[in-house]
């Protein structure tokens, strides 16, 4: 009964600071943006509209750092940072579209075919001017930041502005190299083009005439505007540390999409190869998440402890999406398990299982494609544990110090403790196994290229002392 009762007591702490986390972070609104799709067959809908969220959220917080008017504050710093921030998002949004749009579509254009005609306005033709340019700016973040830009940009020293236009024109380049020549536009170029022109670029070429998403309709900026319109904010970085933990929810979202993809396109199609893709995406998001949340260390310390004593309660651990990510990777290793020879509703054993991957490993010509997926998995064991989990830690200690503890009153240092789990022991182990065994059948190679290496040094020092004494 102590048992139970504690069971119970622990499941709705966690509950409660899910809850408490979720709020704090505008979390319930966003989220049902991606639960509640409109077309009628959503399978790329729910990540494009939460990656787009995510630049959203970029954009915003642009704006938000521009109107910084602590003078303790080194603007450019973290505007550069987050500059650079959307140009990954960017980057990241175009992978996932090309590759689905290479996996699962046959036609031309990408958006045509992963997005459905309910994506597109149901008239391509425009009957008056205001329509076109109506239709190109449909960006809530794009508009605070213009609005930012126009009320700001004359208060900024020269380096301040040469520092915006350098910022502004690479994340500009990155979102026409990777969505550029799409004949579907997503409904946000003209206000990319007015950023140019206040930023003092060129404008983007006219984009009369084309066909626009229902931007404002897939990704509901508006719902991302209101984490900066709709609450009030008494300490400065109140709004940065909120922002950058539901950036990371998106991409987080994006993760278990790509998870569940890649369980998906084995099980249905037998297609090791796109499995692996999707897992090795989920892998690159999770490196780049660990990126993302060091933006965090160019807040001023003072004025985040301010908001963290108030935040005692609250912490990232109430995200359920982190909280799910290890349980949902290990399921990965479910199809490999299955291919690999446990006959349908038997249990292969650990030992059983790690010498057929061992076998795998030695003749990955035998089965390249189960070979590749098993490699993937290897990457996403080091996204989840180095990439995600350590890049937490190491941010923990910059941020608060190492002997410090969080909003939890838990130590910083036991956050390390997830990095050093490895989420497929069996695949370490069989990579363990094999080095061992073909370092005792090549014992005979031991160290050749070394003395190979060794005896060509050695004529070059021969020759250089006989040029010597010939001199």
């Amino acid at each position: 009964n102590e048992y139970k009762s504690y069971l119970r007591d622990t499941k709705m702490l966690r509950s409660k600071l899910q809850v408490r986390y979720e709020e704090y972070i505008n979390l319930p609104r966003v989220r049902d943006t991606w639960n509640t799709c409109v077309t009628q067959d959503p399978k790329l809908e729910p990540c494009f509209t939460a990656g787009m969220q995510g630049i959203e959220l970029g954009f915003i917080m642009m704006a938000s750092s521009m109107m910084d008017t602590r003078p303790y504050v080194y603007r450019l710093s973290r505007i550069e940072l987050i500059a650079k921030d959307i140009q990954k998002q960017i980057q990241l949004l175009a992978d996932i579209l090309d590759t689905e749009h290479g996996i699962g579509s046959t036609t031309v254009d990408p958006l045509e075919s992963s997005t459905m005609p309910m994506f597109l306005e149901t008239n391509s033709s425009v009957s008056s001017e205001s329509d076109q340019i109506g239709r190109s700016m449909q960006s809530n973040g794009l508009e605070i930041l213009i609005a930012t830009i126009r009320t700001q940009y004359n208060s900024l020293d020269i380096e301040e502005r040469q520092s915006l236009k350098k910022s502004m024109s690479r994340i500009l380049d990155q979102f026409k190299i990777c969505f550029g020549d799409w004949e579907i536009k997503f409904g946000i170029e003209g206000q990319l083009s007015e950023v140019r022109e206040l930023v003092g670029l060129k404008p983007l070429s006219s984009t009369d005439g084309r066909r626009y998403l229902d931007y404002r309709k897939l990704v509901r900026p508006d719902v991302i505007a209101e984490t900066l319109t709709s609450y009030n904010y008494t300490y400065e970085e109140d709004f940065f540390f909120r922002s950058i933990h539901l950036g990371t929810e998106c991409w987080s979202f994006i993760i278990h999409q790509r998870l569940r993809s890649a369980l998906e396109t084995i099980s249905t199609h037998g297609s090791w190869y796109n499995g692996a893709v999707y897992v090795l995406q989920a892998a690159n998001i999770l490196n780049y998440l660990g990126d993302y949340i060091k933006i965090l260390t160019s807040m001023v310390l003072r004025d985040y402890l301010m908001v963290k004593v108030e935040l005692e309660g609250i912490s990232g651990a109430g995200s359920a999406s982190v909280k799910d990510l290890m349980k949902k990777t290990r399921l990965l290793m479910a199809p490999l398990r299955a291919a690999l020879g446990a006959p349908l509703g038997t249990e292969m054993s650990e030992n059983d299982l790690r010498d057929s991957i061992v076998k795998l490993y030695r003749n990955p010509d035998a089965n390249p494609a189960l070979y590749n997926y098993a490699k993937s998995l290897e990457v996403i064991d080091t996204a989840v544990t180095g990439g995600f989990f350590y890049s937490h830690y190491c941010l923990a200690v910059s941020v608060i110090g190492s002997s410090s503890k969080g909003t939890m009153n838990l130590d910083v240092r036991t956050l390390k403790q997830m990095c050093d789990k490895i989420l497929f022991p069996v695949l370490d182990e069989a990579k363990t196994q094999l080095g061992n065994e073909m370092d005792e059948a090549l014992v005979e190679n031991k160290g050749r290229m070394v003395k190979e290496i060794d005896e060509i040094v050695e004529r070059k020092i021969q020759d250089t002392d006989a040029k010597k004494e010939f001199n």
